[in-house]
């Protein structure tokens, strides 16, 4: 059971690490990434550091948002503001067609 929530848990992380930083997915191991930056400068070094410590912060904090169920909260707001938004338009464009209709009928 553990060896299947560790596969799990990798695949998770990969596949949100990948778009966020794909140096730092679980199949790359540290001795592949400081053989890759080997002849980097050591201003490069602790850039290239920073940009993980951020990295890892923003995939904790994916993983908190799912955890707290905030992704399925956040995906309902957007729903709720798309429907408001067409059942706007709706209204908007059935108020144009009515105006347009009154003026064809006077100017008949």
């Amino acid at each position: 059971m553990a060896t299947i929530q560790t596969d799990i848990g990798n695949l998770l992380y990969d596949g949100i690490m990948s778009a966020i930083e794909p140096d730092l997915v679980s199949t790359i191991s540290e001795e592949q990434r400081e053989a890759r930056y080997s002849n980097e400068s050591g201003k490069q070094r602790e850039a290239r550091l920073s940009r993980y410590e951020a990295a890892l912060d923003r995939c904790m904090n994916f993983f908190n948002l799912i955890r707290q169920g905030q992704v399925e909260s956040r995906r309902e707001q957007i729903r709720k503001l798309r429907r408001t938004r067409r059942e706007k338009e709706s209204t908007e464009r059935t108020a144009e067609q009515s105006s347009a209709d009154d003026l064809l009928t006077n100017e008949s």
